[in-house]
């Protein structure tokens, strides 16, 4: 009996100081919840938007940085890679639900002024 009184405590104590944290670090919790955040796959969508020359212009380029920023601002997924080429300028996003986020990706290139002239498809990874 007084063995399990002793385990009891100490389970206790432990427990407390695992609550502890010094200011600014993250907790047990929130440290179990970003692991399994990193772990899960996520999906990558891929956006291509036609620009109206051969090479994309400054105006074309600043649209496709206003845009990232729109995205990510939403919370819609995290950028992971743009470029451009012949004709296009190009945005891949990780995504956690596909579903949801393609349309929201669809509304911020609608309110951009460019849904007309743009893809936006899953990528294989």
């Amino acid at each position: 009996m007084r063995r399990l009184f002793v385990l009891a405590l100490l389970l206790l104590l432990c427990a407390g100081s695992c609550q502890r944290k010094e200011p600014g670090s993250p907790g047990p919790l929130e440290v179990i919840h970003q692991t399994l955040d990193a772990a899960r796959p996520r999906t990558k969508v891929q956006i291509d938007i036609t620009c109206e020359k051969e090479d994309p212009s400054p105006s074309e380029l600043q649209l496709q940085q206003a845009i990232e920023k729109q995205i990510e601002h939403e919370h819609v997924g995290r950028v992971v890679d743009d470029g451009s080429g012949p004709s296009y300028v190009r945005i891949q996003v990780e995504v956690d639900e596909a579903a949801t986020s393609i349309g929201k990706l669809r509304a911020i290139l609608q309110a951009a002024g460019v849904l007309n002239r743009a893809s936006v498809k899953i990528v294989k990874p």
